[in-house]
């Protein structure tokens, strides 16, 4: 899937790879491979651990070829 982030000019490719019981997800953004740490998920938001960073996510809009994101308000 692309994604853009923000006022980047460029998109991103990215790809969740596979989930883990231990509240984890692998995934691929621009050809690298990281963990998300899953904290506390909720009907339109989420709180995640990426790379020791601690993020809070608020889903925005939703459809079937797009969905917006407000990532750390």
């Amino acid at each position: 899937m692309e994604f853009k982030v923000g006022d980047l000019a460029e998109m991103l490719e990215g790809e969740v790879l596979r989930t883990a019981n231990n509240n984890s997800v692998l995934v691929r953004i621009a050809g690298k491979q990281h963990t998300l740490h899953l904290l506390k998920t909720g009907t339109n938001e989420f709180e995640f651990m990426f790379e020791n960073t601690f993020h809070h996510a608020k889903i925005l809009q939703s459809g079937s070829a797009e969905v917006k994101l407000m990532l750390d308000g």
